[in-house]
């Protein structure tokens, strides 16, 4: 194993850690949940496919907002002029 994947495999668990940890509180957050998730499973793809990801234009997904309800696919459609 070389560092590169011995990084993303702790990553990876510290993502598990940071996912059981936000399930346990009261009131878990779970936007910030599936944002965990969502990356975890990424790192999860880069670490078994050969080729570095099934699809590495998958990994260029929003991580800090959840899905927009507006109709444009934009990417500048929240931008205001």
């Amino acid at each position: 194993m070389n560092a590169d994947r011995f990084s993303l495999s702790v990553l990876q668990h510290r993502l598990d850690q940071a996912i059981r940890c936000e399930a346990r509180r009261p009131i878990p957050d779970e936007w910030g949940i599936l944002r965990l998730k969502k990356l975890r499973l990424a790192i999860k793809d880069l670490l078994t496919c050969p080729m570095g990801g099934r699809d590495r234009g998958k990994l260029r997904f929003n991580l800090r907002y959840p899905p927009s309800t507006r109709s444009s696919n934009s990417p500048n459609a929240s931008v205001e002029a």
